[in-house]
Formats: C-alpha cells, sequence, structure tokens
C-alpha cells in the first residue's frame, strides 16, 4: 500500500518569509498549489478554509462533507483529506504550524479548541450568511497583515487567528450540541 504525502508548511510560499504562517485567496493557492494537493494528502499542520462559492466534496478521514458557501473546515495535522470540485470555487485559506500558536500563545494550547480537539470531532461548520461576511473580513484582514510590514503587524494576524478560533469555537459548541 501507498504512504500518503505529508505537506510541510515550507513547501508552501510565504511572501515576508514567515516560515510557520500562509495565509492566502483559494483561488489563487489553488492555482500555484494545485499538482501538490490535488491528491489525498496529510499536512504537518493546522489549516482553516472557508469556501465563499462552488461545489464539490470534501473528504476529510473518509467523512465525506458537502463543499458550499460557508463550509468551513478546521484540519488538524496528520488528517487525510482531499477534495474535488464540481464547479469554480473561492474562498480563503490560512494554516500553521504548532510552533507558531505555541510562540504567540504560550499560556493556550491549540488542542484546547473542540476542532482540534480530538480527530473524531467534526472538521466543518456550515455558516449562515452572515456569519461567512464576518469572516470574509477577518479572512481577508489576516493575509492583508500577513503581507504587511505595519508595526505590529505579526501581533495582529496572531490576534486575528486566535480570535477566529475563539468564534468559530462558540458556534462549534452551539451546534454541535456541547
Amino acid at each position: 500500500m501507498n504512504k500518503l504525502p505529508i505537506l510541510t508548511i515550507d513547501q508552501f510560499q510565504n511572501n515576508k518569509g514567515d516560515e510557520e504562517l500562509y495565509a492566502n485567496i483559494l483561488s489563487d493557492h489553488l492555482i500555484i498549489h494545485d499538482a501538490t494537493i490535488s491528491a489525498p494528502h496529510k499536512h504537518d499542520f493546522y489549516l482553516t478554509v472557508l469556501f465563499t462559492q462552488g461545489s464539490g466534496v470534501h473528504e476529510v478521514d473518509f467523512n465525506s462533507y458537502p463543499i458550499t458557501k460557508g463550509a468551513l473546515f478546521l484540519i488538524n495535522p496528520g488528517q487525510t483529506h482531499y477534495w474535488k470540485f464540481f464547479e469554480k470555487v473561492e474562498g480563503y485559506l490560512f494554516f500553521h504550524s504548532k510552533a507558531y500558536y505555541d510562540f504567540h500563545f504560550p499560556n493556550k494550547s491549540i488542542n484546547k479548541y473542540p476542532f482540534y480537539y480530538s480527530v473524531l470531532n467534526p472538521s466543518v461548520l456550515f455558516l449562515d450568511h452572515n456569519q461567512v461576511l464576518n469572516y470574509i473580513l477577518v479572512f481577508k484582514d489576516i493575509i492583508k497583515e500577513k503581507d504587511s510590514w505595519d508595526t505590529m503587524a505579526v501581533q495582529k494576524t496572531a490576534l486575528l487567528i486566535d480570535l477566529l478560533y475563539i468564534n468559530t469555537t462558540r458556534m462549534y459548541l452551539e451546534k454541535e450540541g456541547f
């Protein structure tokens, strides 16, 4: 049996030299990295993807989820995943290493978030229209700050990511009935 490739964060283009964080518009990411990510694979980083347009199927650890507007996926390191698109997709994504999170939040654990706590927990949330609009603003801000040389851009980027995780946790717990 063939082993699945494990993608590392350093395989992806980083504009400002931050080797522990990647953020991009989904369509741009797919153009640049299609050959690397088109087959089932795993990563050594935490991945967050928001779909804002299009359709398809996203398989995560042999569970199939629909790709629709508002599908927010949070994938743990080591999880197997791939997607198949039925029409052109749009959205946003970012991913980071455990070291990135631990550096910025030394008194917290990323694995305390319910979507990263266990690979048995669902890897997707379906956001409503207003939630999608709010998340788009956060993703755009993450991408802007990540590529910025503005004062404290690195700190703001980390805080935006953590804020997204906090807001996602609230929705996740409500929707999953925890």
